[in-house]
């Protein structure tokens, strides 16, 4: 699901920042 990409993707964003 795109919602749940999306979720992961802003996680590994967190993460990085």
């Amino acid at each position: 699901m795109v919602l749940t990409n999306l979720k992961l993707i802003w996680n590994q964003r967190e993460i990085l920042a």
